[in-house]
C-alpha cells in the first residue's frame, strides 16, 4: 500500500517515516470509525502543536505505532509500541483530563471476529505507556458526567458462560480504572449499537441495542447516577430483557425530537409464528425510561426496514387501522385501511393512505404511471403516495399530514469499535 508524500511542512517526518518503511514495514490503516488514515495528526497533549501518529505493518505481521513530536527543526520519536491483532479495527483518542490531553486506543481484530482487544496507550516521558488492556465485543467512548474526561463503556462477552454484561471505566491516577459493571440481558446474541443519552428522570445512560437469541432485538438501557450502573430494562430475578423485544431492525432514537433517546418495541407481544408473519411486526410502540419509574409512551410507528422509511403513527388512527404490504418487480405498496371490525362491511374503501417504493432503472417511468404524489428522491429509489378521494371519514389525512409524519430512515456510516 502505497500512499501520497506528505506535504511540504511535515518533509521531516516523512523522513522518519521512510526510515521504518525500509526495513520492509507497510503502513496500515484501521478497518473502521472515523480515524483510518495511516498517519494521524493529532494534538495529544492539548499545547496546540499535533503530534504525528504513524501506523505500520512489519514484515512478520505485526503491527507497530509511533508517535512523534515536533522540535524546532526535525521530529522527534517520542514513543512506540507494537500490536499483535490480525488486524487494527479502529482509532480512537480519549480525553483524558480537563486541558485536552488525549490518549490513544488502538482497537485490536481477533481470530474470533465477534471480540475485539484494545490497548490503551498514554504519552508519557517513558513513551507509550500502555493503562488498560481489555477484550470486549462493542464500544462507546463519550465523556458521561460532564467533566470534560472520557469514559469507555464496554460490551463484555464471558468466554465462558456466553452472557454479556457492561464494564465502565473511567481515567484516575493515570490510567483508566473498573468505575462500575452491570449484566446486560440473557437474550443478548451480539451488541449491534451502543450510545449515550439521557432517560426521562434525567440521568445519564447507556442504550446497549442487540440482535436477541431466538430473533428479533432487545435495548439494555443502563442508568449512571454516582458512579453506579443500573440496568432500567432487565427483570432481575430472571435476567431478561423481552420487555423491549421487537422483531424489527430498529435501534433505539430520539424519535420524538425532545431530547431523550427512546425505546422501540413490538407494538404486538413476542408469542406465535402469525404475529411474527403478520406486517403487524412492523408496528412498534415508543417508550422513554427512567430510574425506578414505569415506562412512558411516546410515539408509535410503523417501521419499513427493508425500504428505509417509517411512518410517524398518527393519533387519530389508534388501534384502528392496520397495514398490509404488496410488492412486484420494482415497486412495493404499504396500505393503511381502517380494520374491517372498525367499519360495516356495506361501507367503501377502508384505505386511507398507500405509500409506494419504486426502485430499479424504470422507478420514475413507473411512478408517472401510477401518478402518485412524490414525497421523497433517493439516489436508488422514488418515495410516493396515494390518498384516497373517499377515505373513511375520522381516520384520512390531508397531503401536509403526510409530509410531517413520513420519515427516511438515518444510516450509521461510522460504527465501529
Amino acid at each position: 500500500m502505497s500512499l501520497p508524500k506528505l506535504p511540504g511542512e511535515y518533509l521531516l517526518l516523512q523522513h522518519e517515516i521512510d526510515a521504518i518503511l525500509s526495513t520492509g514495514a507497510v503502513y496500515a490503516t484501521a478497518e473502521t470509525g472515523g480515524n483510518r488514515q495511516a498517519v494521524q495528526l493529532v494534538d495529544m497533549d492539548g499545547d496546540g502543536e499535533d503530534e504525528a501518529i504513524a501506523f505500520f505493518r512489519m514484515p512478520g505481521g505485526d503491527f507497530l505505532v509511533c508517535a512523534y513530536q515536533r522540535t524546532a527543526d526535525r521530529y522527534e520519536e517520542i514513543g512506540r509500541a507494537e500490536g499483535f491483532g490480525s488486524s487494527i479495527h479502529a482509532v480512537h483518542y480519549p480525553c483524558v483530563s480537563a486541558d485536552g490531553h488525549l490518549a490513544l486506543a488502538l482497537s485490536w481484530g481477533l481470530e474470533d471476529a465477534s471480540t475485539y482487544g484494545m490497548t490503551v496507550f498514554d504519552i508519557t516521558d517513558e513513551g507509550l505507556e500502555s493503562v488498560l488492556d481489555i477484550q470486549y465485543s462493542s464500544l462507546l467512548v463519550e465523556d458521561m458526567n460532564g467533566d470534560s474526561v472520557d469514559e469507555l463503556c464496554f460490551a463484555v462477552r464471558d468466554a465462558v458462560t456466553g452472557g454479556h454484561s457492561l464494564h465502565l471505566y473511567n481515567y484516575s491516577g493515570g490510567g483508566y480504572r473498573l468505575m462500575g459493571e452491570t449484566p446486560l440481558s440473557v437474550e443478548v446474541r451480539s451488541v449491534s449499537l451502543m450510545q449515550f443519552g439521557v432517560t426521562r428522570g434525567g440521568h445519564s445512560a447507556v442504550f446497549v441495542d442487540s440482535a436477541a437469541t431466538g430473533g428479533g432485538y432487545i435495548t439494555d438501557v443502563v442508568s449512571l447516577s454516582g458512579g453506579v450502573a443500573v440496568n432500567e430494562t432487565i427483570d432481575m430475578v430472571a435476567g431478561s430483557g423481552a420487555v423491549t423485544w421487537r422483531l424489527v431492525s430498529v435501534s433505539s432514537t430520539d424519535i420524538d425530537g425532545d431530547g431523550i433517546i427512546d425505546v422501540p418495541v413490538a407494538a404486538e407481544p413476542q408469542s406465535g409464528s402469525e404475529t411474527q408473519q403478520s406486517d403487524a411486526r412492523y408496528k412498534l410502540h415508543w417508550f422513554d425510561f427512567a430510574q425506578g419509574e414505569e415506562p412512558q409512551a411516546v410515539a408509535t410507528t410503523y417501521h419499513s426496514v427493508a425500504e428505509e422509511w417509517y411512518l410517524m403513527w398518527p393519533d387519530i388512527w389508534g388501534e384502528a387501522v392496520t397495514a398490509s404490504r404488496r410488492s412486484f418487480s420494482g415497486v412495493s405498496r404499504t396500505t393503511f385501511s381502517v380494520s374491517a371490525d372498525r367499519m360495516p362491511a356495506e361501507k367503501n374503501s377502508r384505505s386511507l393512505l398507500t405509500i409506494c417504493v419504486y426502485t430499479g432503472d424504470n422507478r420514475v417511468s413507473y411512478a408517472v404511471a401510477d401518478g402518485v404524489k412524490i414525497i421523497r428522491q433517493t439516489a436508488s429509489s422514488i418515495y410516493g403516495y396515494i390518498l384516497p378521494e373517499n377515505a373513511p371519514i375520522g381516520y384520512a389525512l390531508t397531503d401536509e399530514q403526510v409530509a410531517e409524519i413520513f420519515k427516511l430512515m438515518e444510516r450509521d456510516w461510522t460504527a465501529g469499535g
